[in-house]
């Protein structure tokens, strides 16, 4: 098999820094200026069917035969016998696909602007038959870091909500936006799956959706940052079964928080205690997203954060992680010999607002990728790609 990556794989269960959290802070709509998309220009992910791979084909047949003794998982032939593929585990309560996955894209990154979205996947890396949707601040984008670690990426564009945290307007002001942003993602998600799978038949787009055409959610990792981060966690919590929601610097929603921007917000106490009457030196129910009280529609244990402490709402965040249930308690990732097993909640201490996710490697702290191959349940054989 030379320069293609045919994979079909039987699932019988189953890049630069932001500095803010929007123009107009909290009590405003988020203008995100400048390239929303995460520091990549349109050019670097429109049909940029190229492969960066030193030795093209001899490389690729190289990654191929090291792949094929991984202990995760093969990629073989698509005529094959799809047994001889991985099965990936489902959980109880997830929808299984209807047929198996069939990738025969060729060895290179496959990035595409397809009626407004940017959606892509990475042939050089067997596909783990995931999608993630990407809402970044209100405007997603292609990851390369995703789509090197075989997933399928779509990034979504949504608007921001237009009063955040405005209590004065109920509690429920911040659920009512994202009930709408919600509807209007899912449609987006749904078009733009329909679409690639009629243009891009050999990425095999089709595989996310369901017999009847509605979407697979149980196959999708959402994810967003800032406000993003909000309307995931509540899309997560309240619109569907999802297979992660990974909060970039968020979620938010409650104004509860102590650290405020110009000062580095203490960790051991980073929001104010809840009484019956807010004032300077409490928060209230009032003051909270009624959301963040609700059941869950994706299990907890599927919810991961990454915050930065020199985040001006850093407290809001911890505050959000807590009252919403995200499993264990806060693991301090970026220092030396840092554990990062039993907590799905990640803080930085050298960092504030960036886009874990996205940001160059400069930017990184120490340990961000690693928290990240957590947080998306990346196989080991996919965590290190060498292209």
């Amino acid at each position: 098999m030379t320069g293609r990556v045919a994979t079909v794989l039987t699932l019988g269960c189953a890049l630069a820094a932001c500095s803010s959290h929007g123009t107009t802070g909290r009590d405003g709509a988020v203008d995100v200026g400048g390239d929303a998309r995460g520091g990549m220009d349109v050019a670097d992910v429109v049909d940029t069917d190229e492969s960066t791979a030193p030795d093209g084909d001899a490389a690729l047949d190289g990654a191929n035969d090291a792949d094929a003794s991984a202990e995760t998982e093969e990629a073989i032939d698509a005529g094959d016998d799809a047994e001889a593929g991985f099965v990936p585990q489902l959980e109880p309560g997830d929808t299984p696909p209807a047929r198996p996955l069939q990738v025969t894209a060729t060895a290179m990154q496959h990035a595409h602007a397809l009626n407004g979205a940017f959606l892509g996947m990475d042939g050089r890396v067997p596909s783990i038959g995931k999608l993630a949707v990407d809402l970044g601040i209100s405007q997603g984008n292609y990851s390369p870091w995703l789509g090197r670690r075989g997933y399928h990426v779509l990034g979504v564009v949504f608007t921001a909500c237009a009063s955040p945290d405005q209590w004065s307007l109920g509690r429920d002001v911040d659920d009512l936006c994202h009930a709408d942003q919600w509807a209007w993602i899912a449609v987006q998600v749904r078009s733009r799956l329909e679409l690639a799978a009629q243009q891009f038949p050999e990425e095999d787009w089709g595989y996310f959706l369901n017999p009847d055409g509605s979407v697979r959610w149980s196959d999708v990792a959402i994810t967003g940052m800032g406000p993003g981060a909000a309307t995931a966690a509540y899309i997560g919590r309240m619109g569907a079964r999802f297979w992660r929601v990974v909060t970039r610097s968020g979620p938010t929603d409650n104004t509860c928080g102590t650290g405020p921007a110009s000062t580095s917000p203490d960790p051991a106490q980073p929001w104010f205690p809840i009484a019956d009457t807010c004032d300077a030196t409490h928060c209230c129910l009032a003051h909270i997203a009624e959301w963040l009280d609700a059941p869950s529609m994706t299990p907890m244990s599927r919810f991961y954060a990454v915050a930065g402490m020199r985040d001006y709402r850093f407290g809001e965040i911890m505050f959000a992680m807590e009252r919403g249930g995200y499993p264990g308690q806060p693991i301090t990732f970026d220092v030396p010999g840092a554990t990062l097993t039993g907590s799905n909640r990640f803080v930085s201490m050298s960092q504030g607002f960036l886009d874990w996710l996205n940001a160059a490697s400069t930017a990184k702290p120490l340990n961000t990728d690693a928290v990240m191959n957590i947080a998306f349940a990346i196989p080991l054989a996919n965590q290190n790609p060498n292209f």
